[in-house]
């Protein structure tokens, strides 16, 4: 039987659960950074044409990134 004084201490377990969170939270953060960094980049690129061009730039964007989820929706 163990005693109290050979139980790990409580921080290891948050300090575990804390890095598991991380390696699955991070490459979702990243992959929704680049999507951002993309419209972004997309805004720049067609900023310069006129508004019917900048409409429709944003308006593909917006369905293409939404797309997915409407495929897995029904």
């Amino acid at each position: 039987m163990r005693g109290p004084f050979l139980r790990k201490p409580a921080g290891s377990a948050i300090v575990s659960e804390v890095r598991a969170t991380v390696a699955v939270a991070g490459p979702l953060a990243a992959a929704n950074l680049a999507q951002m960094a993309m419209g972004f980049t997309n805004t720049v690129m067609v900023g310069s044409l006129e508004s019917a061009a900048l409409a429709a730039a944003g308006l593909g964007a917006s369905s293409i990134s939404r797309s997915p989820w409407c495929a897995r929706a029904s």
